[in-house]
């Protein structure tokens, strides 16, 4: 379960404190990127996942290769549902295409800049998984 968008000055010693209601988190961006990272860790596991290598002892090899696919499909949809999911929680501020001028004062913008990784981090994806289609 990823830590709560809480700001440093909001944390409590007894207790976990509360970011204020309307007041934007500038670890929001952060929080996200960890779930993008348990995302990506998953994708890694998936794709070095080291049963691969007994294809050859299996008698059956057709039918052992399209259980493989169907369950590597399987895993590829459970992925992308939860890449998806990531990414429509986002909130408007932190997606770059909801960003509107890019003036040198936006750009310094903490949530313009969270915006940006988050974006480069998610067409990152997007380009990896094409290569691995």
């Amino acid at each position: 379960m990823p830590p709560k968008a809480i700001d440093d000055e909001f944390l409590q010693y007894a207790g976990e404190g509360s970011q204020p209601l309307g007041l934007p988190s500038y670890v929001e961006g952060f929080v996200y990127s960890l779930g993008l990272f348990e995302i990506l860790d998953d994708v890694l596991a998936m794709s070095h996942n080291p049963q691969e290598e007994d294809e050859e002892e299996h008698a059956d090899g057709h039918r052992h290769q399209a259980r493989k696919s169907m369950s590597r499909l399987v895993d590829t949809l459970s992925l992308d549902s939860r890449l998806e999911d990531l990414v429509n929680s986002m909130p408007d501020r932190l997606r770059l295409s909801e960003t509107h001028e890019n003036s040198l004062a936006h750009s310094r913008n903490a949530f313009y800049v969270q915006a940006q990784v988050l974006h480069c981090r998610y067409v990152q994806r997007q380009d990896r998984r094409e290569k691995f289609s």
